[in-house]
């Protein structure tokens, strides 16, 4: 649920440090499609953690995906957390953010 929202799906009242920033389209399908024809890093040891999970993408190759991202100042992983931000992507973006990752926000000590 989003910041002082009574349910799921509710727009939050309060939308602390939450900005939302749309990239120029031409130059990020251009990077796009430059960075799908490099050969990305790939290690036995790797493939081989990769097979622990029955599920793609997590048993897959690495490989360039297009889509948003969310930053936050603490890391987070897992199914509900990684649920509940791409459900509060789509809610800031009406929509149309595809939410992918996590970006975590370093800041200089």
């Amino acid at each position: 649920m989003a910041l002082g929202s009574s349910y799921p799906g509710q727009y939050p009242k309060s939308v602390y440090g939450t900005e939302v920033f749309e990239l120029n389209v031409n130059l990020r399908d251009k990077a796009i499609s430059l960075a799908s024809n490099v050969t990305l890093n790939d290690t036995e040891a790797a493939a081989a953690y990769r097979a622990k999970y029955d599920y793609a993408p997590a048993n897959q190759p690495p490989k360039v995906i297009a889509g948003d991202s969310a930053c936050s100042d603490v890391y987070y992983s897992g199914h509900y957390l990684g649920e509940a931000f791409g459900n509060f992507t789509a809610l800031l973006t009406n929509g149309s953010g595809i939410y992918v990752i996590t970006a975590q926000v370093l800041k200089p000590i």
